[in-house]
């Protein structure tokens, strides 16, 4: 409990009350993960894209033949902060 200097007291937030208040929300869809502050003021947006390319051969004498490859990789970060600032980072692991 806090005194104010008009005598009056206040109870002060408890630990489990200032915690809750600093969790991010989660979020799981077909727009990837996203992570939002409770006052939706900052956010990010985890996702991408993969190709992948995998041949098995069931009577293949060696398995040197049968191969899983990932023909391109694409991660993706995109969100905004402070209301002001967006930003999208998505580098591209591609062998041209």
């Amino acid at each position: 409990m806090e005194q104010n200097m008009d005598g009056t007291t206040e109870t002060a937030p408890t630990a489990q009350q200032e915690g809750n208040k600093a969790l991010p929300q989660l979020d799981v869809s077909e727009k990837g993960l996203i992570f939002r502050s409770k006052d939706n003021r900052h956010s990010i947006r985890l996702g991408g894209l993969l190709q992948v390319d995998d041949r098995e051969f069931v009577d293949a004498p060696t398995s040197q033949e049968s191969k899983f490859l990932i023909r391109r990789a694409r991660p993706a970060a995109s969100g905004y902060f402070y209301d002001d600032w967006n930003f999208r980072f998505a580098p591209e692991f591609a062998l041209s």
